[in-house]
């Protein structure tokens, strides 16, 4: 039992690695078989020699990642928290937004995408948007059900 439990895990090991390989080769072949121009499909020796040769290539992209995801992070969880706060406590707000706010977390996000890039450009801050939207959404809906489901026994108001 413990062997086959044993070999099981290496084939699940080693599946995805099979198929990342044969990916980088089918990659390779068509590159070369089709001769596409490197500035449209550079190949993966290419790609690998451009990394190899530019360490400071991942750190410099890794910080502009790590930035546009604090920053849109940040403010899609703060101003999603701040709308579900409110929308639990005033009735009345969230009857009026709660329906906008399922229809947008169900419109495809691949969706928005060039309607922010056309009104926004390429820039930073279209990527801070688009990491606040992909966080608001969930959030919103999710403090709002967890808000509403809470006992009221295990609300405690403390006096001043």
């Amino acid at each position: 039992m413990v062997e086959h439990a044993r070999r099981f895990r290496v084939v699940d090991s080693l599946l995805p690695l099979g198929a990342f390989v044969a990916g980088i080769v089918g990659w390779w072949a068509m590159t070369v078989a089709f001769s596409v121009p490197s500035f449209l499909l550079p190949s993966p020796v290419d790609v690998v020699s451009l990394l190899v040769g530019n360490p400071e290539l991942y750190a410099r992209n890794a910080l502009f990642t790590l930035e546009k995801i604090l920053y849109g992070g940040t403010t899609g969880v703060v101003g999603g928290f701040v709308l579900a706060v409110c929308m639990a406590y005033l009735p009345w707000f969230r009857r009026a937004v709660y329906p906008y706010l399922v229809t947008a977390r169900v419109l495809p996000k691949i969706a928005i995408a060039p309607v922010l890039l056309i009104y926004l450009g390429t820039g930073t801050g279209t990527a801070v948007v688009f990491v606040a939207l992909i966080a608001f959404f969930p959030l919103v809906l999710s403090t709002v059900a967890g808000l509403d489901r809470t006992p009221p026994n295990s609300v405690r108001c403390s006096d001043p």
